[in-house]
């Protein structure tokens, strides 16, 4: 028995009705976004304000840095008033790029006390440490910046787990801040002690934070297609508690 016609015609038909849908669907977007303009600029200006950050979410522990970005950071008159420029490298670490020959490494994780957005690369406590260790020393010494603003213990001990390998650091220091570090472990929720009295990552499953990074969608055709899916819903679900 030959399948052959009859296949070749349900494909045909399919490609077509796809091509029609996404010809449909182009049609209505361009009319949407000539329609509502002021939509498109707050799209647009979403997408703007989360290229511009230095954050972003990530999986495991919740916020990282961006690699390769340079920011400005504007102290208050009180506190001297200076302008501070700093960057991250390619490993998404505060300062310059990592040397790939070195006698000593060290890494220090830690908060915003750390990364220290708010001083100049050579007033950090990585910089200062790492000049004073090559001093005492006499080694090719390497002190890298792990600080996130922000990040509390938990974060940074699932963070060091990951890197670890990567990085091969001879040194870890793990910097915290007892005003509001202990609280993060609470409310992130990552870790817990097990009945043996263990430390091991709980099943809660944190989601997205939008004002690092958004996943709705840029399509206008989507998003009405969307409000009007959720109003249908609410509206039968008032019928239906009726």
């Amino acid at each position: 028995m030959n399948f052959g016609p009859s296949l070749k015609k349900i494909v045909t038909d399919i490609f077509i009705s796809i091509s029609i849908a996404l010809a449909l669907m182009f049609v209505v977007e361009s009319g949407l976004r000539i329609l509502y303009p002021e939509k498109v600029l707050d799209i647009a200006e979403e997408r703007r304000r989360i290229q511009q950050l230095a954050y972003r979410y990530h999986p495991d522990y919740l916020v990282a840095l961006k690699p390769n970005i340079t920011k400005t950071f504007n102290r208050d008159r009180v506190n001297g008033g200076d302008v501070i420029h700093w960057k991250t490298n390619s490993d998404s670490f505060r300062g310059n790029e990592l040397r790939p020959q070195h006698e000593l490494r060290v890494i220090v994780y830690g908060d915003s006390n750390i990364q220290a957005r708010f001083s100049r690369l050579e007033h950090t406590f990585a910089n200062i440490l790492e000049n004073h260790l090559k001093s005492i020393s006499g080694k090719d010494v390497e002190v890298i910046n792990g600080g996130i603003v922000g990040a509390g213990p938990d974060q940074n001990l699932i963070r060091f787990s990951l890197e670890v390998d990567i990085y091969k650091p001879d040194v870890v220091i793990f910097h915290i801040f007892a005003d509001n570090d202990f609280g993060d472990i609470i409310r992130n929720r990552l870790v817990e002690v097990d009945h043996d009295g263990v430390l091991v990552r709980t099943d809660f499953k944190p989601t997205t934070d939008q004002l690092l990074e958004n996943k709705e969608s840029h399509l206008l055709v989507t998003k009405a297609a969307l409000k009007v899916v959720n109003a249908v819903s609410g509206r039968l679900a008032s019928l239906k508690s009726d």
